[in-house]
Order: C-alpha cells, then sequence, then structure tokens
C-alpha cells in the first residue's frame, strides 16, 4: 500500500541535472552552504530525508518554469 501523505524523495543532485540551476543557486534555494551542496554532488554526504523530500517539492516548481 502507498502512503500518500507523505510527498516523494528525489535526490538534490537529480534536481541540479534537470534544472539550469547552478549548484550555487540551488543551494541557496536549500538554504545550505555551497559547499555542503557539492559534498551531496560529489558523494562525500548524502543529503537528509528532509532534503531530499524538499527537492520533490521543488522538482514541480522548478520544472514547470521551463
Amino acid at each position: 500500500m502507498t502512503d500518500y501523505s507523505t510527498p516523494p524523495e528525489l535526490n538534490p543532485v537529480d534536481l541540479w541535472h534537470q534544472t539550469d540551476k547552478t549548484q550555487e543557486q540551488l543551494a541557496e534555494i536549500f538554504d545550505v552552504h555551497p559547499t555542503t551542496f557539492a559534498r551531496w554532488c560529489n558523494g562525500t554526504r548524502k543529503p537528509s530525508l528532509a532534503y531530499r523530500r524538499r527537492a520533490a517539492e521543488l522538482a514541480h516548481q522548478l520544472l514547470s518554469r521551463q
């Protein structure tokens, strides 16, 4: 059974690849330091569940504007 009360997850790095935003711009959107976002991108760190959920929410907004 699918839980529809929980938003889907999307890695913020996937969002970066799908948009025309820079890492710095997305770091600002996610309210994280650019180094944190860069570490997500190079695989040294993994974004938390909260950031993955936020990425899913942002994906709809950002991708619908393109």
